[in-house]
């Protein structure tokens, strides 16, 4: 499959020490059909000339967001990132690529590690006594400088608090999910939106495949997920007798059958907007016949 298909991620943290959670970001946004871009994957880009560090900038611009990282560890300030980005001279890595993404305009998606954040309230209220603290797991001092930087931009990026790597993964699902939805009816010239035949659906599939995670993790289990409609909509049928119908212009329809008061609710919870359908289309849909309430007086033993 043509990867330039998928939505491009790129992972944007310090390296040592968060190896693990890298992988499971990396493997999380696979999940999502989105292709996740690491600075330490094989095959990464090199630029003959130019520090590594800075290669990695035209990289990031093909990327359709960033998720970036910020953790107790700001990474190595480099005093040279070549000719083209002076900008970024001083700066560590995971400093110069948020920089970049803000001034180049793609989505910025910040976690920021919850012990990170509480020293971030210490020391915005009196940075020279957080020098003076000794305090476990100490956040370094220009984490909490670039953090403050990213909270006073105007307007600021999505910024998110999380313990592990799970609150990042829920977080995130439920920010693509919104981004993605919104993408379907965003206009032509935007980061995302596309009105190609070809990826319009490969956005639907990515939308299916949130929808299908996020109902199984509350016990709806997928029977079969079906092209509808002349293959501008899926049909997904679980196990439950719901079904849910997600649409390339980015609606999402529950069909009134199983229990869809639950699964509109569990599609809310996951950031996912959708509607009741108007009438049960499940007769139509399923090929199941559902008695009226007439004929079910009927049949009723006397």
């Amino acid at each position: 499959m043509d990867t330039d298909l998928f939505t491009r991620i790129f992972i944007s943290s310090c390296v040592y020490g968060l190896e693990d959670l890298r992988a499971a970001l990396a493997s999380k946004l696979r999940d999502l059909h989105c292709l996740p871009i690491k600075s330490d994957d094989s095959g990464f880009p090199v630029t003959p000339g130019v520090p590594p560090y800075a290669a990695c900038l035209p990289v990031l611009e093909s990327c359709n967001a960033v998720v970036a990282v910020i953790d107790q560890k700001y990474g190595e300030p480099f005093p040279d990132w070549g000719s083209s980005f002076l900008q970024y001279n001083g700066l560590s890595p995971v400093h110069g690529e948020i920089k970049h993404a803000i001034n180049k305009g793609i989505q910025l998606w910040v976690f920021v590690r919850n012990y990170t954040y509480s020293h971030y309230t210490i020391w915005r209220k009196n940075p020279q006594e957080y020098s003076s603290l000794d305090l476990p797991r100490k956040t370094d001092e220009k984490s909490l400088e670039m953090l403050n930087e990213i909270k006073n931009l105007h307007p600021a990026p999505w910024t998110v608090e999380f313990a592990d790597v799970t609150n990042i993964m829920t977080a995130l699902t439920r920010r693509f999910a919104q981004e993605l939805q919104r993408s379907f009816t965003a206009p032509a010239s935007t980061q995302i939106a596309t009105s190609t035949p070809t990826i319009l659906a490969q956005k639907t599939n990515q939308f299916a495949a949130i929808i299908v995670e996020g109902l199984g993790k509350n016990g709806q289990i997928l029977q079969s997920s079906t092209d509808i409609n002349n293959g501008t909509s899926k049909q997904l049928s679980f196990m439950s007798g719901s079904v849910v119908d997600p649409h390339q212009d980015g609606k999402v329809v529950v069909q009134k059958t199983g229990p869809f008061i639950q699964v509109k609710s569990t599609l809310s919870q996951i950031g996912v907007q959708s509607k009741l359908s108007r009438r049960n289309n499940n007769l139509i849909n399923r090929g199941r016949s559902i008695p009226t309430s007439k004929n079910r007086k009927r049949s009723m033993p006397h």
